[in-house]
């Protein structure tokens, strides 16, 4: 046979319980989103929270320059993220603040040091109807 190289969509989930080592569990899960700016399929794209370490994870992930996006914001950067009900190409790779800037997000409201995107998404927000459920390939992280 001929030698093939197959590859298929991660979006692999991270989950952080009561037991975890915050800090540890942050840092590896910033240095898994930022190489490559994310794009190995197999990198962190959404983090499970126990409701008991939401607040102090959320908080190491700030401290390690994740910038969460709301409202008006977390819409331009949804729309620009998705295209088709696909992937917008433009994003894959791209660092943090480049997709912030083509999103339209106003840059003078993200922080300099920020190296990763985040949203936080509701319990069950996962299909068709909640874009950052999906495959990213790129330095945004659903909490």
């Amino acid at each position: 046979g001929k030698p093939a190289i197959g590859v298929g969509s991660g979006n692999a989930p991270v989950l952080v319980d009561s037991t975890a080592d915050l800090e540890l569990a942050c840092g590896g899960i910033v240095v898994g989103k930022t190489f490559d700016n994310g794009m190995i399929c197999a990198s962190e794209q959404s983090v499970v929270v126990e409701e008991a370490v939401y607040d102090d994870l959320k908080e190491n992930f700030k401290n390690r320059g994740v910038h969460f996006v709301y409202g008006e914001d977390r819409e331009k950067l949804a729309n620009f993220m998705r295209k088709d009900n696909k992937i917008n190409p433009e994003v894959v790779g791209q660092p943090a603040t480049e997709i912030a800037r083509r999103a339209g997000i106003d840059m003078d409201t993200l922080p300099h040091e920020t190296v990763i995107l985040g949203t936080e998404e509701e319990k069950f927000a996962i299909g068709e109807k909640y874009p950052f459920s999906h495959e990213k390939l790129s330095p945004i992280l659903s909490l």
